[in-house]
């Protein structure tokens, strides 16, 4: 079951890649509008532009961090060394990052941006590093068993 959450996730952001500039541009314009009212509770000077870039490109970086952490946890296994369950997430991830902005190109009033590729590997990354980093803390403090 574990191994294919990676590709169901891939479909999801699949499916927010295929939508046009326009409709792409609505939700995101949805999420702004609730931070604006959030921040202008809190009395926090932001501008709208900022924040819908903001929104745009933490929206890249948070779902391809979720497919970082499961693409680690579908190739991951106790058999596999740690650094190459690692690798194999963040090249996985990262390639896929590349598909998807290529696949954009090809979407109207999309485009396909060296940045957004930045973003999203980004994101596998520091999932990736995050997952490998609890397991060799995690192994680092278990009790050795004595000789």
């Amino acid at each position: 079951m574990l191994r294919i959450l990676p590709g169901l996730w891939m479909g999801v952001i699949f499916c927010f890649s295929h939508q046009p500039g326009a409709e792409s541009s609505r939700v995101s314009g949805w999420v702004t509008s609730i931070l604006e009212t959030v921040a202008g509770i809190l009395n926090l000077d932001v501008t709208g532009r900022n924040l819908n870039l903001l929104v745009r490109k933490g929206a890249h970086f948070t779902i391809f961090a979720v497919l970082g952490f499961l693409l680690f946890i579908a190739v991951y296994s106790k058999k596999e060394k740690l650094i190459f369950s690692s690798a194999a997430a963040v090249i996985i991830g990262t390639a896929y990052g590349v598909f998807d902005e290529l696949h954009q190109y090809f979407i109207p009033g999309r485009s396909c941006q060296i940045m957004d590729m930045v973003i999203d590997a980004l994101g596998v990354l520091l999932a990736v590093l995050l997952c490998s980093g609890y397991l060799a803390i995690k192994r680092y403090l278990r009790p050795q068993p004595e000789p």
